[in-house]
């Protein structure tokens, strides 16, 4: 039987609290991208104010652009081996070492580049005609990223092996996402807003802003694998309780 919501949230937290501390090194590597992009936004916003030529503008934008991209890449580098970690934890084996997560997630940082592009064209496809196909491929396609990672399936292949998860069961999906997810929601925008109001009584104005900034950065990196385990929990569940198929229906098909 497929896992249900309070499962999922259960065993979500109950494994993060578990191994918070082994989990910390790669939420601080999380948090690194966030950091270096908010001291790159300050000295930008400088380098505007002060620039007088044209060169200094674009050189300055190149280098943001750059010091985004290297962020978002390493982010999803991090992600990845810190999935790997979660899928070892939920199958109740040791943790691998940094160094060795993210070697054994190297090969795969191009073909979760290129299969996340195609799940977002094609809900963003979907979109664009109608909203409702848009939500379909959404949840058809949700596991895509898990699969490159666990099955090492990619692109195309992927997002097929994505659907044959959910396809027969897509509202019971939709709602093993959505309830875990809201759930989650409310507590970080909770911490946020206590974050934000003690804040606001010692900052103002830009500091405000930054401070802000780095806390929300802080906040999403601790919460990283909590949120990532109610995803991948569903996953492993769906993969161990596949849909039941039909042999007559089948046999016409061929």
């Amino acid at each position: 039987m497929l896992i249900n919501v309070g499962e999922i949230i259960n065993k979500s937290w109950d494994y993060y609290a578990k191994n918070f501390k082994k989990l910390l090194p790669m939420m601080c590597l999380l948090f690194i991208p966030n950091f270096v992009l908010g001291l790159v936004g300050i000295f930008s916003l400088y380098m505007d104010q002060y620039a007088v030529t044209g060169v200094y503008i674009l050189v300055n934008n190149l280098v943001v652009l750059a010091v985004f991209v290297a962020s978002l890449v390493f982010t999803l580098w991090t992600s990845m081996a810190l999935a790997k970690n979660l899928g070892m934890i939920v199958h109740e084996k040791p943790m691998t070492a940094i160094k060795e997560a993210f070697s054994n997630t190297s090969h795969l940082i191009w073909p979760a580049i290129y299969t996340t592009v195609l799940v977002f064209l094609a809900v963003l496809g979907g979109t664009l005609l109608l909203i409702i196909p848009g939500i379909i491929f959404s949840i058809w396609f949700c596991f895509s990223y898990l699969v490159v990672i666990f099955e090492e399936q990619r692109g195309v292949k992927a997002l097929k092996e994505s659907k044959k998860l959910v396809v027969g069961r897509w509202w019971k999906m939709f709602w093993r996402l959505l309830a875990p997810g809201v759930f989650y929601g409310i507590f970080f925008l909770i911490l946020m807003n206590l974050f934000t109001y003690a804040l606001e009584a010692l900052l103002s104005g830009m500091p405000l802003m930054v401070a802000n900034g780095f806390v929300n950065g802080i906040l999403s990196a601790l919460l990283s694998p909590l949120t990532a385990l109610t995803t991948i929990l569903l996953y492993f569940s769906a993969k161990e309780n596949p849909m039941q198929v039909n042999p007559v229906i089948e046999a016409e098909k061929k």
